[in-house]
């Protein structure tokens, strides 16, 4: 949920690294990094990430910073 309490519309890793304009592989490198510093991503039942619009903004900040 997004900070107005709606469900946000979840992304693939392949979708988000569309989005940013990098690899895949980059995607799963800045989730890894995030995840042992505290952020945490929607996982499904398999456990594989799914990312939010707020979290592509996160990516977006870390590309640019």
């Amino acid at each position: 949920m997004d900070d107005t309490g709606q469900i946000e519309r979840l992304y693939s890793p392949g979708e988000a690294a569309d989005y940013l304009g990098i690899e895949r592989q980059t995607v799963t490198k800045y989730a890894l990094l995030l995840e042992q510093n505290g952020y945490t991503f929607h996982k499904d039942e398999k456990g594989n990430r799914n990312y939010t619009n707020t979290n592509i903004i996160s990516g977006h900040k870390i590309k640019y910073s």
